[in-house]
């Protein structure tokens, strides 16, 4: 089960692969991008880590060092709203690029699948940069949840999937892109895949 829609789901990887939000960062404390590509050290020193993983990767494909991280200390202890995404570990085994994330938070309803899509998108943005395949995806929540808020619609969304009612409304992923390309839906402009 997954909430939100196609488009939502390609606008965020479009976020945290390609930075369409990162001009909004200070409004809204960070982006996964900005953190990755542009992370600001307490002494204003930014360092794009995605490009720091890339040539460590280059280098030694073995290395245990080709690591990203959001969190910081001097910010995050004190906002309201820290990154839930905490680190990614990359390294190359049998020649595929194998990524481990580890999140301190992971809304299991409203996030996860979209956490898990947009990072093993830019696992395949990697892999590309360094000209080889993308190999497994590990993904460790400490917190897995769902929130309270959220428990009626949970619940009648099991009750949904577990009677088959909710199969009458699914689409497949290519339902959906044949949807989004009627010239009359041509108003939807999704950032980073107008080729759909």
């Amino acid at each position: 089960m997954v909430a939100g829609s196609l488009k939502g789901l390609l606008e965020y990887v479009d976020e945290a692969v390609y930075g369409v939000h990162d001009h909004l960062a200070e409004k809204l404390g960070y982006t996964y991008h900005e953190r990755l590509f542009s992370y600001r050290l307490s002494n204003d020193v930014i360092v794009n880590q995605v490009e720091k993983i890339i040539e460590k990767l280059r280098k030694a494909p073995y290395t245990r060092r080709a690591q990203a991280i959001t969190w910081q200390p001097w910010r995050d202890l004190e906002t309201e709203h820290p990154p839930c995404l905490q680190r990614m570990w990359f390294r190359v085994i049998d020649n595929k690029l194998v990524l481990h994330v580890h999140m301190r938070s992971n809304d299991a309803l409203k996030a996860a699948y979209m956490n898990m899509y947009a990072f093993t998108e830019l696992q395949k943005y990697i892999a590309n940069q360094l000209g080889i395949s993308v190999g497994r995806y590990i993904h460790v929540a400490d917190s897995y949840h769902v929130y309270e808020r959220d428990w009626k619609w949970f619940n009648t969304s099991v009750e949904q999937i577990k009677s088959g009612e909710s199969r009458k409304r699914w689409r497949t992923t290519q339902e959906y892109i044949d949807m989004i390309k009627k010239p009359e839906n041509k108003k939807i402009f999704i950032f980073g895949h107008d080729s759909l």
